[in-house]
């Protein structure tokens, strides 16, 4: 799952890079494209004017077992994928930057439809590098490149993602974002309304040398069902940080009951 700004410019000659590049994982590593606020420029955000799903057309990947559906048809910008791991059945979203209200509506349907799946919501902007939720109304300028700051509402912070969509269903376990690049390894966790631990986690690089230095985390669902360990690895120095932040070991509730028959 990637977590957003795949191009800097959202020109044609950056798309065809990322598309080269993503090529690499065709037919072989099932992924998800998310698209962050660089994927949308320069128009303004209310247009959603991005180039991804020209270059990452939906039939790329509604060919792999994992694909569930889309918020709109033909455009990859908000949609959900299925998988099985450490025993219990998954659901993963991936929703835009600033999701409007109609995609967190939506999002919020298919949760409830798949109550009996631990859920993955990523989205590129949603906690800080202060380790609390993006949140304009507490923070206002004093957190930068905010949400508020582009296009115009409806559209929602990292608070407000969490007081209007996941704090409300006892199935989501992580949260996974990007977008803060200064000391872009941060986690948070939160209680939902049901008591369930929510496990938040930052993770960008993009302000390491070279764009990144190839970092990126790995998460692996361990056999005992509870426990999953998170790894930050680097794809070109071929080493691991194993700092606090950024190696760890979390532990998720039991996988969800299956609905009964009334």
């Amino acid at each position: 799952m990637g977590e957003g700004d795949v191009t800097q410019d959202n020109t044609p000659e950056q798309w065809e890079n990322a598309r080269a590049a993503f090529s690499l994982l065709d037919g072989k590593v099932p992924y998800a494209i998310q698209l962050g606020n660089h994927d949308y420029r320069p128009k303004p955000l209310d247009e959603r004017a991005t180039l991804a799903n020209k270059y990452f057309p939906p039939e790329l990947v509604q060919k792999c077992p994992t694909w569930g559906g889309s918020y709109e048809k033909d455009k990859l910008d908000n949609a959900y994928y299925k998988f099985t791991a450490g025993g219990r059945d998954w659901i993963a979203f991936s929703l835009e930057f600033a999701p409007r209200d109609g995609v967190l509506e939506w999002a919020d349907k298919i949760l409830k439809e798949n109550a009996n799946r631990s859920a993955i919501i990523c989205t590129h902007a949603y906690l800080y590098s202060d380790r609390q939720r993006q949140d304009y109304k507490r923070a206002g300028k004093g957190q930068p490149i905010l949400v508020a700051d582009v296009g115009t509402r409806p559209v929602n912070d990292g608070e407000e993602m969490w007081q209007k969509l996941i704090r409300k269903h006892a199935n989501i376990v992580f949260v996974f974002c990007g977008h803060f690049g200064k000391n872009g390894w941060k986690r948070l966790s939160s209680k939902g309304d049901a008591g369930n631990t929510v496990h938040q986690i930052l993770a960008d690089y993009q302000r390491e040398p070279k764009g990144g230095d190839g970092w990126l985390r790995l998460v692996e669902f361990l056999p005992d069902g509870k426990t999953v360990q998170v790894k930050t690895y680097s794809t070109t120095k071929n080493e691991y940080r194993t700092d606090d932040d950024n190696q760890f070991r979390l532990e998720i509730p039991p996988p969800p009951k299956p609905a009964t028959a009334q």
